[in-house]
């Protein structure tokens, strides 16, 4: 906080950075998006487990919510649904159905933005799931029915739609796996496997 005549001002570092997605995928070219990916997915699954060890769950991952500097450096970004492990879950916002296509399917059943750290450890398997697809895992023509795709855990198998290998295949699916239950207990756990 900066005071200023008496007025409070919350003051923030300015982020030089470029969106998370553009940047992995970078000119097309796919060695070249699978080496900034090695590079940057690491860095982002420590960011959100240090949150996880601080006490302190994100709950709004996505592409657009991370951005990278122009060293390499990944920033995790809009704090706005964050909330405290254990902390009694509060009402999905406007903001959260803004960006429908990368909630967990328990926030789409309940409503609720959660209080699980399964759920980042479900919002990492989506943006690795559309890092290495190059699509959304529940694109869909309107909310609702976005909403039923993801309650639903329907998507394609990333190996449908890209070149991945199996065992990265089979991360991306256990992170994203419909019951929190199937998932990487922690985010620890996904980094681990990573």
């Amino acid at each position: 906080l900066t005071a200023v005549d008496e007025t409070l001002f919350i003051t923030m570092r300015l982020i030089d950075g470029v969106g998370f997605r553009q940047w992995v995928r970078g000119e097309g070219d796919p060695a070249a998006a699978a080496r900034r990916l090695r590079a940057a997915l690491p860095q982002l699954v420590r960011g959100v487990d240090a949150l996880h060890r601080n006490g302190l769950l994100h709950l709004d991952l996505k592409p657009e919510n991370v951005l990278v500097e122009p060293d390499g450096r990944v920033v995790i970004l809009d704090f706005g649904l964050a909330s405290a492990v254990g902390q009694e879950a509060g009402a999905v916002t406007k903001g959260l159905f803004g960006s429908v296509s990368y909630i967990a399917p328990e926030q789409a059943r309940t409503g609720s933005v959660g209080t699980d750290p399964r759920t980042d450890v479900y919002q990492l398997g989506l943006l690795l799931y559309e890092l290495i697809t190059l699509e959304r895992a529940f694109p869909g023509p309107n909310v609702p029915d976005v909403l039923e795709r993801v309650k639903d855990g329907r998507f394609p198998a990333p190996r449908t739609l890209a070149d991945v290998p199996r065992d990265v295949e089979s991360l991306c699916l256990k992170a994203m796996a419909r019951e929190p239950d199937a998932r990487f207990d922690s985010v620890a756990e996904l980094r681990a496997a990573l």
